[in-house]
């Protein structure tokens, strides 16, 4: 763990000198995680690519700003939450929204046996509940059980005190277990 906050120390020095092997080398360690955060929060490919890219160009333009206060890795998942949230506020306020056009793109792949079917449908329907859920509380949701992150990591990157956060969770985990419920999806808590 030291080492790892050694080589994190270095990077965030070398980042601040304007070294850009640094920061393919943070994208490297760190894309895989916000890219699968932005996609869970946004559902939509192209805005979990494009929120990933300008993560790490607001990361690297606001470096200097990066204090150590937390790790590395909880200010750049906050930097993607932010512009998560950005980008469905964005969305709530256009305009015009053609609907339906995601979900074309979510077509049910071909299966080669039934288990593989109820699986992937079961995968898709809690994925359609956890949609359904409040955008904070589809964060908690993704933060916590997709991503991995504790309960004291996630009041790191939501910069809010670890009661709230649980509080926050339990409840969500509750909408959750409603959804599912009206969808007639058994949940083994």
């Amino acid at each position: 763990m030291a080492n790892s906050d050694q080589d994190e120390g270095k990077i965030v020095h070398r980042l601040k000198a304007g070294d850009l092997q640094a920061l393919n080398e943070l994208m490297n360690q760190h894309k895989g995680g916000l890219y699968r955060l932005a996609y869970r929060i946004l559902e939509n490919n192209e805005d979990a690519e494009e929120i990933l890219q300008d993560t790490f160009l607001r990361a690297y333009q606001k470096i200097d700003s990066y204090e150590g206060k937390a790790k590395l890795s909880t200010w750049l998942y906050r930097i993607c939450v932010n512009r998560c949230l950005n980008r469905l506020e964005s969305r709530k306020n256009r305009a015009a929204k053609v609907a339906g056009m995601d979900e074309i793109q979510n077509l049910p792949d071909v299966h080669d046996t039934a288990a593989e079917y109820e699986a992937a449908d079961l995968q898709q329907k809690v994925s359609d509940a956890i949609a359904q859920l409040k955008p904070d509380q589809q964060i908690l949701v993704t933060l916590y059980y997709l991503q991995g992150f504790s309960c004291s990591e996630i009041g790191e990157i939501l910069q809010q005190p670890l009661g709230t956060v649980k509080t926050h969770l339990f409840r969500a985990r509750n909408s959750l277990k409603k959804i599912l419920a009206a969808l007639k999806i058994n949940q083994e808590a």
